[in-house]
């Protein structure tokens, strides 16, 4: 039994020592191999992009003063080289690499390795191990041998002890004796063992790691093609997951055409080792990679590294045919080529973490350009804008016209947001000298809008809206600058867009309506007209302001119905009330500048009303100094076209533009209506005081009224008593009231009634 035993252990002792040994020299060769082929790829990569033969030699010089290679040389590609079979069988002790190189012309780059300190490692480390395992061995053998013999005695005793308590001897003797002390080296010796296969198993853990952390796909794959092991960046670039590469053929990934080109890098008959090829991506579509092409032997057996760099790079992907969908006006590249290279300028900045930018530009006066000189020179006026992008922005920018006058540039690999600032700040100069349009010189000023990313967002359609949401940002500045998006700006653009949409059906939908502010002389209080004021309230928006939407309907042309509604249903009340009360009044609405631009305005306006009855009521058409200007020299032909129909004419916010005295003594107006900004100040400011009495000499002057807006407390009243304004509205003497609230006050004027102790008493 004892001779089983140790027998046994022996067997035992040999095969586990013999295992742990093989795996740990095994992990030692892969590691000594890991590590050469990953220098070698180094290098590699280091001659690729040099073109300079003398840096690359000092490289490799270096390579071999630090100790890391035997020798390191380039040499022509066709020259045969000797590959050592194996880490110390039938080789000469050199582990050699042969990879080719795109620097140099068709040169193989040839790097050995000196195996002489791995075989001395695995050499000392079997000798370690059998040593040990010898010693087990002799331990074991020695220790079963006495457990062996301690059992045998102690059955003799249990024996002997048997027959004394048959003769019923009391003298027994006891000599215990165990084997757990032995057992337990045992025990010892197989965890030591374990831990050296788990450190091993962790460094090609670590090994892995490192692999996964480089930005360039790496594999390694079998002769026959099929994928043992892939690093992270092949599964981003592919959008296969490790578990779904490995195992797997690789010429799975390759598209059909591009097979038989992986096929001959296989076999070794296509001397390249540098190839584009198509690869299917996870998603469906392809995508360009490049491919570097290394043989490596490993006992007798062909394995390939290769490594794999996606070829999405947008600057090179800008030249290719696929994405240049070019403009015909302008040449630069189109809508349609800007959201794909958008696109992947995004995948590219979150590959590299760096930052990007969507530039988004407007020109800020191109309709004159249009209106004035006609769309030819507006044509003419976008291509030359189109060759200033050119000679301003840099080789690795990338411009393309969105629609109309609107461009926008894409820029990449920013180190930080001021960057982008920087590019936009060089385009305002660029444009500060004058387009060459036809035989005219004209300047172009840009509003610019800058959306970046990721941290604006990484959606094309998401960045294009902040920039342009920016851009609109700038122009509300004054244009001729730039902005960089800011969620305020997107939350007032929301806004802006849904008072927008809920504009072209409010007039429809009857949401529109009138409140009428009295017009008092100010001697006496008598009611002398009303003003007709826009009110919207929407069932979505709830109660809108009229300095948010009134400048959005000159904006899309709203104003023109809307403004000839306002006309037809105050005239409508107007009747209403005499019909009513007995009493006329005259009304006064606001005019815009877009509605005097329609052609033939005052015959449309005459349509709204009939003013040619012997009752018809006096309706004043308000228009603000700045609209007078707008008009240009019509402005006094239309005015005379508008009193000819039956109007009369009053201008509003009279201070603020910039109308000549000439030109107001031309016009046929018969009131003034002093802007209230100025009536808010008197009192605390002596300059709004001596317009306000300019004004109003002015007026009397040229035999006209004058009405001061905005009268808010007493002490503004008196002044205006005092300086012999004879008309005058405001919160002070009535606020804006409903048609039935105002049909009151012409009832009371109606009657006879004072109205001073209703108002400004």
């Amino acid at each position: 039994m004892s001779l089983g035993l140790v027998s046994v252990q022996c067997v035992l002792i040999l095969a586990v020592a013999a295992m742990a040994m093989h795996q740990l020299a095994r992990t030692q060769a892969d590691a000594f191999v890991s590590r050469s082929l990953a220098q070698t790829l180094v290098v590699k990569t280091f001659a690729d992009a040099t073109a300079d033969p003398v840096a690359l030699q000092q490289e490799l010089d270096a390579l071999v003063a630090a100790g890391h290679a035997l020798r390191a040389q380039v040499r022509p590609a066709s020259t045969p080289t000797a590959r050592s079979g194996s880490l110390g069988e039938g080789g000469d002790g050199i582990f050699r690499t042969v990879t080719a190189t795109s620097g140099g012309g068709g040169a193989a780059l040839l790097i050995e390795y000196d195996e002489a300190p791995v075989l001395a490692d695995i050499a000392a480390m079997w000798r370690a191990g059998s040593l040990f395992a010898l010693c087990l061995l002799v331990v074991s053998v020695t220790a079963s041998a006495y457990f062996g013999v301690s059992l045998m005695r102690s059955f003799d005793h249990v024996v002997q002890l048997a027959r004394r308590l048959a003769r019923n001897d009391p003298a027994a003797g006891n000599s215990p004796s165990s084997a757990l002390a032995e057992v337990r080296r045992v025990e010892a010796a197989l965890y030591e063992m374990r831990s050296e296969v788990e450190r091993a198993t962790r460094t090609a853990a670590e090994q892995q790691l490192i692999l996964d952390s480089t930005p360039t796909g790496i594999m390694t794959i079998s002769g026959d093609g099929r994928i043992l092991t892939a690093n992270l960046s092949v599964s981003e670039i592919t959008g296969y997951e490790h578990g779904d590469l490995q195992g797997n053929m690789f010429h799975r990934l390759v598209v059909d055409h591009d097979r038989p080109a992986f096929r001959s890098m296989l076999s070794g008959s296509d001397a390249r080792s540098i190839q584009e090829i198509q690869l299917r991506h996870r998603q469906g579509h392809t995508i360009t990679a490049r491919i570097g092409f290394n043989e490596v032997m490993i006992h007798e057996e062909r394995f390939f590294t290769l490594a794999l760099q996606n070829m999405t790079d947008p600057r090179e992907l800008a030249t290719s045919q696929h994405w240049m969908s070019s403009d015909p006006l302008t040449g630069l590249p189109n809508r349609s080529a800007l959201m794909k290279y958008l696109a992947s300028s995004v995948e590219f900045c979150r590959r590299n973490g760096t930052v990007g930018a969507v530039l988004f530009m407007d020109f800020d006066r191109f309709k004159e350009v249009n209106d004035t000189l006609g769309h030819a020179a507006g044509d003419l006026f976008l291509q030359g804008a189109a060759v200033r992008f050119s000679e301003t922005l840099r080789s690795q920018d990338f411009v393309a016209r969105f629609a109309g006058d609107e461009f926008v540039v894409i820029l990449n690999g920013l180190r930080q947001a001021d960057d982008a600032c920087a590019v936009a700040q060089s385009l305002l100069r660029g444009f500060a000298a004058p387009l060459q349009v036809g035989n005219k010189e004209m300047y172009a000023a840009l509003s610019i809008g800058i959306g970046l990313f990721p941290e604006h967002g990484t959606s094309v359609e998401g960045l294009l809206h902040c920039a342009d949401v920016a851009m609109y940002s700038a122009k509300q500045g004054g244009g001729d600058g730039f902005a960089v998006f800011s969620q305020d700006d997107s939350t007032a653009r929301v806004r802006k867009l849904q008072v927008e949409t809920q504009l072209r059906r409010a007039l429809d939908n009857g949401e529109f309506t009138l409140v009428y502010q009295p017009i008092f002389e100010l001697e006496g209080m008598k009611l002398s007209s009303f003003e007709a004021l826009l009110r919207w309230e929407n069932p979505l928006l709830g109660t809108v302001s009229p300095d948010e939407f009134i400048p959005l309907c000159e904006v899309n042309g709203l104003i023109v119905d809307l403004g000839e509604w306002v006309l037809i249903t105050a005239f409508r009340q107007v009747r209403e009330w005499q019909r009513i009360y007995g009493a006329s009044v005259g009304i006064s609405v606001n005019v815009s500048a877009r509605q005097l631009a329609v052609k033939d305005v005052a015959t449309r306006l005459a349509l709204c009303v009939d003013l040619s009855g012997p009752n018809a009521p006096r309706m004043d058409l308000e228009i603000t100094e700045t609209s007078i200007m707008d008009v240009g020299p019509r402005s006094v032909a239309v005015m005379e076209d508008l009193r000819a129909a039956g109007f009369s004419l009053s201008i509003d916010d009279f201070g603020t533009g910039y109308s000549s005295l000439a030109y107001l003594s031309r016009f046929p107006v018969e009131r003034l209506k002093i802007d209230r900004s100025f009536v808010t100040d008197l009192g605390t400011c002596d300059e709004s005081v001596g317009i306000v009495a300019a004004v109003i000499a002015m007026g009397q002057g040229l035999g006209m009224k004058v009405v001061a807006e905005g009268i808010e407390t007493k002490a503004q009243l008196e002044t205006l008593r005092t300086m012999g304004c004879a008309y005058g509205q405001g919160h002070l003497l009535s606020r804006p009231l409903p048609a039935e609230t105002a049909g009151y006050l012409v009832a009371v004027e109606g009657a006879g009634i004072p109205l001073s102790a209703m108002t400004a008493g």
